[in-house]
């Protein structure tokens, strides 16, 4: 019903040897050294009608030396101030581990539902802390929080609005990428999926993008600023008024929303033909006012004076 958060971390360490590799030994192949812990994060989902759902988590020790763990739950650092009732339904057994060098032990965590665990998604952290005997070249690190996403579907709502979408009022050119805000208000851990077109005024689509292609994951009353880039489909030639839509849900064939923007479009090549051909206009209508000038001046002047002959043709 959820998605895990995209970035999780690959691993988690607690420790590194006090010994700094030199640059020859750096290219050589060295053991493993630390404690691993997989995968890097858990999710518990409970179905409607589910009591409890379990999930196991690997812990290996590649030190020389005995590693004693203890475990402990608390909220999230990603969410501070969100519900922390999932925290009080959580259990793992063992509470506290020691791991022989060279071996790895399988923790469980348990969640189990009750009329105080809120609904939908909470995000939490398995606090794991560190005591290792003497020896065995081990640096001791306080603790590793290692992220635990809990959700509870009976009373589950996944709900996104939009808000704050960026277009230009008065283009010359077709905007390249667009900005928008996106508020989780649902109770629930949601990962926005969906695309942004940009249409010309015939409906045909110019440009397309799309959204949050590094799935990122809103907690819930978060919010998640997002740019889209946009990739030309066809070259806009056409002025007019343009829209800019948003489509977006949470994916997985569930229905998406739209929300949609318009600015309008004139592209800047129309723009230098249409001021070249009003300057032709007023440049051929002065021509011709000072050509009607000039000829009404012709018309108007009197003939010159001529000298007339007497009759007969004879001279006196």
């Amino acid at each position: 019903m959820v998605a895990t958060l995209g970035a999780a971390l690959a691993s988690a360490w607690f420790a590194a040897p006090h010994a700094t590799a030199t640059a020859a030994q750096a290219q050589t192949t060295k053991p493993q050294t630390g404690v691993q812990i997989s995968p890097a994060t858990l999710t518990l989902d409970l179905a409607k009608g589910t009591p409890q759902q379990s999930a196991e988590f690997n812990l290996t020790n590649y030190y020389s030396t005995p590693i004693t763990l203890n475990f402990t739950f608390g909220q999230s650092t990603a969410t501070p101030g969100a519900s922390e009732s999932a925290t009080k339904q959580l259990q793992v057994v063992p509470s506290s581990v020691t791991i022989q060098p060279g071996a790895t032990v399988k923790p469980r965590v348990t969640l189990t539902d009750s009329k105080n665990l809120a609904p939908g998604s909470q995000q939490v952290e398995l606090i794991i802390s560190q005591t290792a005997g003497a020896g065995g070249n081990v640096s001791v690190t306080p603790s590793v929080r290692m992220p635990l996403i809990t959700i509870k579907e009976d009373g589950a709502i996944a709900s996104l609005s939009i808000s704050g979408i960026s277009k230009p009022g008065f283009g010359f050119d077709i905007p390249k990428t667009t900005s928008f805000k996106i508020q989780n208000t649902g109770n629930i851990l949601t990962i926005p999926r969906g695309f942004v077109t940009v249409t010309d005024p015939r409906g045909r689509v110019a440009s397309r993008g799309v959204i949050n292609t590094a799935s990122a994951a809103i907690a819930p009353g978060g919010d998640l600023l997002l740019s889209t880039p946009l990739t030309t489909l066809h070259n806009a030639i056409m002025p007019g008024v343009y829209h800019l839509q948003v489509s977006y849900g949470q994916g997985g064939g569930q229905p998406a929303a739209t929300a949609s923007v318009r600015f309008f479009y004139f592209p800047i090549w129309q723009l230098a033909l249409l001021l070249l051909a009003i300057a032709m206009v007023v440049n051929g209508r002065l021509i011709w006012a000072e050509w009607t000038r000039l000829n009404g001046l012709r018309k108007s002047k009197p003939p010159a004076d001529t000298e007339e002959l007497p009759a007969g043709g004879g001279v006196a």
